[in-house]
C-alpha cells in the first residue's frame, strides 16, 4: 500500500513586481524537489483572486487541514507571513524555513570566495574560467544575500583587473572588512534599520576600503529588496484577521 504523502501548506513571499533579485524558488521548483509531500501555495492561489487581507483571513482558516507549514525567509516575514506563521505554531504543526537567511553563514562563504580567488593571484584566462565556474557551485542554494555578496566581489575583482582601482598585496586577507559588513547586515536586520538613500560606506566605518565597498554594495542589493518586500507585503486592515 502506497504511504500517503503529507501535505504542505507552503508559504513564499508575495515578491513585488520592482524586485530585481531572483533568488526565490517556485512553487513548482519546490515541488519537484520534494515529490514525496503534496505542496500547495494556498495564500498564492487565494491572492489571485482577492485582496491580502482576504487571502490571508481564508488560508487561516484551512491551515488546520495541513500537516506541516514550510516558508521562505529569503526576503524577511512579512504581515501575511507573521500570521500564518504563528497559527501554525497554536496548531503545533512541524514548521521549517526553506531558505533561511543567516548572515554569520553568508559572510563566511563569501570570505571563502573572495580569498580562493584572491585578486593577488595573477589573473588570466584560467583564473577567470574557474572563478566563474566556482561562482555557480558557491551559489547553487540560490539564496539571496549569498547572491549579492558574490556577484559584489566578482565586480570587485573584475574592477582590479580592469585597472579601474588598485592592486592588493597577498598579506591583505580582508579580515576587518568582513568582520565590518556582518556586523553591520546583523545590526540592520535587527533592528529593521531604513535606508532611503542607499548606504553610505563612510557611515559604516570612516575609511571604507574598496573590499568594504564591494561588501557593502552587496548588502545594499539584497537589504533594500528586502525591505521592499516588507513594505509592499503590509496588511491595510489586520482587524480582518
Amino acid at each position: 500500500m502506497e504511504k500517503k504523502k503529507k501535505r504542505i501548506f507552503l508559504l513564499l513571499p508575495e515578491l513585488n513586481k520592482e524586485i530585481k533579485i531572483s533568488s526565490l524558488s517556485s512553487c513548482q521548483i519546490y515541488s519537484k524537489k520534494y515529490d514525496g509531500y503534496v505542496l500547495l501555495n494556498v495564500y498564492e492561489h487565494y491572492r489571485q483572486y482577492m485582496n491580502s487581507e482576504n487571502a490571508t483571513r481564508l488560508a487561516l482558516d484551512i491551515l488546520e487541514g495541513f500537516d506541516e507549514l514550510w516558508y521562505s525567509g529569503a526576503f524577511g516575514i512579512t504581515e501575511p507571513m507573521y500570521y500564518l506563521i504563528k497559527k501554525a505554531k497554536q496548531l503545533n504543526l512541524p514548521i521549517k524555513d526553506l531558505q533561511p537567511i543567516n548572515p554569520k553563514e553568508s559572510f563566511s562563504l563569501a570570505y571563502k570566495f573572495a580569498m580562493e580567488y584572491h585578486p593577488c593571484n595573477e589573473q588570466n584566462d584560467e583564473y577567470w574560467k574557474n572563478l566563474v565556474q566556482s561562482l555557480g557551485k558557491y551559489s547553487e542554494n540560490n539564496n539571496p544575500l549569498n547572491n549579492c555578496l558574490l556577484k559584489a566581489i566578482f565586480d570587485y575583482y573584475e574592477e582590479i583587473y580592469k585597472n579601474l582601482t588598485p592592486k592588493i598585496s597577498a598579506k591583505d586577507h580582508f579580515n576587518q572588512e568582513f568582520k565590518t559588513g556582518l556586523s553591520f547586515t546583523m545590526w540592520a536586520l535587527k533592528n529593521n534599520a531604513i535606508f532611503n538613500d542607499g548606504i553610505d560606506p563612510k557611515k559604516v566605518s570612516k575609511n571604507p576600503t574598496p573590499m568594504l565597498k564591494a561588501l557593502i554594495s552587496g548588502i545594499q542589493e539584497y537589504y533594500q529588496e528586502y525591505q521592499r518586500n516588507l513594505k509592499a507585503n503590509k496588511l491595510k486592515n489586520e482587524k480582518v484577521i
